[in-house]
């Protein structure tokens, strides 16, 4: 405390403290050995002190020379101790002699230190966000590394090689200090840098925010993998039925899938590079089975590939057209495709017959936008760029009923709650939602700060998810459009989103090539 007393309680008895001893002046730092019975102490400046936590017996002290001390750590099997200075540099101290055994640094903006589990590694963290990691047997520094935090404001080791650290603006980020890989980014605090603390007997890891809320994680489930890597943006990606995979379709034409319990993967196919211009991707829709993924590349041909072998099932001509979104009806029937020139095309798809075309139209003069088939497959949604919205009907393409205006640019539209609700997103980032039978705006909220390039729906129909180019993904209550929760981690603006089929799992792809796995539900 303030007063310069250190106190022990027994939180189980926490009415008073247990025992009490003066550490000297104002505690800054209060640090305990993993076993519990060293406590190492210190003020702003000048001495650390060692003691014995059973007895209050005074063990050791070491000067730390000039300057403000920034932090304090004790190694975790006790046989050193490093101290961080307002000059950068970090003294490493024997506990037993009391001589410095390494000086590292000088880090620019020092913040935060931490002891790996076994004690052979000291982390770093600055006002920057940029991390160094060095090793303590020989002094040498190991990495350095780039946050992207802004700020590190606690560190903590959750094993020999993975790192936690919280930022400035409510991230919390594990990085494995050996492979340079993210296995978790997230939003974890607010008003502060957040404070951190691991307990590895149970396997939690502890996080309190500036709002005075204390969050407890599993870390077996912010682990696991999430973050799976293409070498070229990400189109589109969606769950495959009964299964804990993912396929990944991305823009050079290749396609994955990725296995999410341990992050393995297999090539569907692989784009060559003597066939770059054809085989590159700019749409792709799985199969509500998961039997066969549509793909459309830079030229007007269709494919029906088998998501197994990765031959090609069938080839749709589209001439003279440019395809730029595909959708299946939700039974896996029909498949209806986009061009850049305002055209729809609608097939029936028959696992042992070739597809037949029902219908070609031009709905708007304008262009389209967007469009989606109802769950019973009798009618199309369709969304104008001039911001009209039309039914169709899904065997002969007419108009059916009163088009809806909503004066706003659609740039992606989702049918929800059982077909009862009909989400917006436009251009501009705002999300519009309305009665899918009158066109009834029920609310309008300015959702992301530029274009929203997808939604998904949760399968309770309770809740939606949007994504958009402020590489930001989030979660909607669909009744009342309210904002759940936002989730971010992608570099570049995200193309795709997906929902498990129990809830729990939302996956998005960007342009940077990453596919995200975010776990949870809308919880």
């Amino acid at each position: 405390a303030t007063d310069g007393i250190v106190r022990i309680w027994n939180p189980l008895q926490s009415d008073r403290p247990v025992a009490q001893f003066k550490q000297g002046p104002q505690v800054q730092f209060l640090r305990a050995s993993q076993d519990g019975t060293t406590l190492l102490t210190s003020g702003a400046a000048r001495a650390v002190r060692l003691w014995n936590a059973e007895t209050q017996e005074r063990l050791a002290e070491f000067p730390t020379g000039q300057g403000k001390t920034l932090d304090v750590r004790l190694a975790t099997d006790g046989s050193v101790i490093a101290v961080a200075k307002d000059d950068g540099r970090i003294r490493i101290i024997d506990a037993a002699g009391g001589s410095t055994t390494h000086v590292l640094g000088p880090v620019e903006d020092l913040e935060k230190i931490a002891f790996s589990p076994d004690s052979r590694r000291l982390a770093a963290g600055t006002y920057g966000g940029i991390l160094t990691v060095w090793s303590i047997e020989s002094g040498q520094q190991e990495m350095e590394h780039e946050t992207r935090l802004a700020q590190i404001g606690a560190l903590e080791f959750l094993d020999n090689s993975l790192l936690s650290m919280t930022g400035v603006y409510g991230g919390l980020l594990v990085l494995d200090v050996d492979t340079r890989i993210e296995r978790c980014r997230m939003v974890t605090h607010e008003l502060s840098t957040g404070r951190l603390s691991v307990v590895p007997s149970v396997e939690r890891l502890v996080i309190g925010s500036g709002d005075g809320s204390v969050k407890i994680l599993d870390t077996k489930q912010i682990l696991a993998p999430h973050v799976f890597w293409h070498d070229a943006h990400v189109r589109e990606v969606a769950f495959l039925p009964e299964t804990d995979s993912i396929l990944a379709a991305d823009g050079t034409g290749s396609i994955r899938r990725w296995r999410l319990e341990d992050g393995s993967s297999e090539d569907v196919r692989v784009a060559s590079s003597e066939n770059a211009d054809t085989e590159s991707l700019r749409t792709a829709a799985l199969h509500p089975n998961g039997s066969v993924i549509a793909v459309a590349g830079t030229g007007s041909d269709l494919q029906l590939i088998d998501t197994e072998s990765g031959d090609v099932r069938h080839v749709i001509e589209v001439p003279d057209r440019q395809i730029v979104r595909l959708r299946f009806s939700p039974d896996g029937k029909l498949l209806i495709a986009l061009s850049t020139e305002g055209g729809l095309s609608c097939f029936r798809i028959s696992s042992d017959a070739e597809p037949q075309a029902v219908f070609d139209v031009q709905p708007f003069e304008d262009g389209l936008a967007d469009a989606i088939l109802t769950a019973d497959g009798n009618q199309l949604l369709v969304a104008g760029e001039h911001g009209v919205l039309q039914y169709l009907d899904a065997t002969s393409g007419e108009s059916v009923g009163s088009p809806f205006a909503i004066r706003e640019t659609p740039s992606v539209i989702q049918l929800c709650r059982q077909g009862q609700r009909i989400v917006v997103g436009t251009r501009g980032g705002k999300l519009l939602i309305l009665d899918a039978r009158t066109g009834q705006l029920r609310s309008t909220t300015k959702a992301h700060s530029g274009q929203i390039n997808a939604l998904a729906e949760f399968p309770d129909g309770r809740a939606f998810v949007s994504a958009g180019r402020d590489r930001a993904l989030n979660l909607w209550e669909t009744e009342t459009g309210e904002r759940l929760t936002t989730l971010y981690g992608h570099p570049r603006q995200v193309f795709s989103v997906a929902v498990s089929q129990d809830g729990q799992t939302v996956v998005s792809a960007s342009l940077a090539g990453d596919v995200r796995v975010w776990r949870g539900g809308t919880k």
